[in-house]
């Protein structure tokens, strides 16, 4: 069974809950952690509990002038060694398209084109200061030491990715 670690900055806990059914989805194919990492500037105390049904790890972090997370998710990247890596906005939601895959390591990394509220779905921008336009799946090997969010904009272009539409 593949480990798969799913990264959630999270600045809105309350958005959490919503996140839960695809994610115990997702846990049911894979070996799946969900690393939720609340941004302790703007979040001193949560109510949220995690589904049972989820391997999830919880950290406060502070770091001044860190903005949309970023200081965040590398904290959780200092602590995963191995398996995919999927950077999850606590604003999104796992891709649908990510439960239809049989990942392997042929592939570094796969990645999602986002799909639209009204229907269709946005062009794949590899652009760092767009990444909401698209998800990433990779694997923790090609990330190596870089820090986010150049482990996408940076990595995905240069490793062997699998796009899905």
């Amino acid at each position: 069974m593949e480990k798969v670690h799913i990264v959630t900055a999270c600045a809105r806990p309350q958005n959490l809950r919503c996140m839960v059914p695809a994610l115990v989805q997702a846990a049911s194919k894979w070996d799946l952690t969900w690393w939720i990492i609340y941004d302790a500037q703007v979040v001193q105390k949560t109510d949220f509990v995690p589904c049972d049904r989820l391997n999830t790890k919880q950290f406060f972090h502070r770091c001044p002038g860190s903005v949309a997370g970023k200081a965040q998710v590398n904290r959780a990247l200092d602590e995963i060694f191995d398996g995919y890596v999927y950077v999850l906005d606590d604003d999104n939601q796992l891709h649908p398209s990510i439960l239809t895959l049989e990942l392997n390591r042929r592939s570094d990394g796969y990645v999602f084109q986002q799909e639209l509220p009204r229907g269709g779905v946005r062009p794949i921008c590899l652009e760092t200061s767009k990444i909401d336009q698209a998800q990433f799946l990779l694997h923790r090997c090609i990330i190596g030491d870089i820090r986010y969010p150049l482990a996408y904009g940076e990595f995905v272009v240069c490793a062997f990715v699998t796009v899905l539409f």
